[in-house]
C-alpha cells in the first residue's frame, strides 16, 4: 500500500505541475491536498495515513510494516506519534462520518433486493 502511495503521490505532483504550467493569470489554478484516504467496502472502512491506519471501530495500526504487518495500536500504549495519529484520524472519519451513509441492507442481509419478486403474467398487485 505505501508503495502505491508513493506512485499515486508522484502522479498527482506531475499533474499539478502539468496544471501549473498552462495556468492563465485570469484563471489561477487552485490545488486541494489531503494526507489521507478513504476505503469502505460495505460496513467496513478505514481512513489511511503514511505510517497509520484507523478502521470503523476507532482502532488504531501501524503500518510502518505494511504491506505484509499491520500492528494493532492499543490507546493506553499510545506514544505521542501513534496519539497524534489517532487525534487526526479520528478528526477525519468523525469529518466524514461513513456510519450515517446509505447502506445495501437487502444485500448485507441476503435478501438481495428486488431480484427473484417478478410476477407471472396475470398477477395482481397486492
Amino acid at each position: 500500500m505505501q508503495k502505491h502511495l508513493i506512485t499515486l503521490t508522484a502522479c498527482l505532483l506531475l499533474c499539478a505541475a502539468a496544471s501549473a504550467e498552462n495556468a492563465s493569470p485570469a484563471k489561477p489554478n487552485i490545488i486541494f491536498t489531503r494526507e489521507w484516504a478513504y476505503v469502505q467496502l460495505g460496513g467496513h472502512w478505514f481512513v489511511r495515513e503514511q505510517g497509520w491506519k484507523m478502521n470503523q471501530a476507532g482502532e488504531l495500526f501501524d503500518m510502518s510494516d505494511a504491506p505484509f504487518v499491520e500492528k494493532p495500536v492499543i490507546a493506553s500504549d499510545d506514544t505521542d506519534m501513534s496519539q497524534a495519529a489517532r487525534a487526526r484520524l479520528t478528526a477525519v472519519l468523525t469529518e466524514l462520518n461513513p456510519a450515517a451513509g446509505k447502506t445495501d441492507t437487502a444485500k448485507a442481509a441476503g435478501g438481495g433486493g428486488k431480484a427473484g419478486k417478478k410476477k407471472k403474467k396475470g398477477e395482481q398487485n397486492k
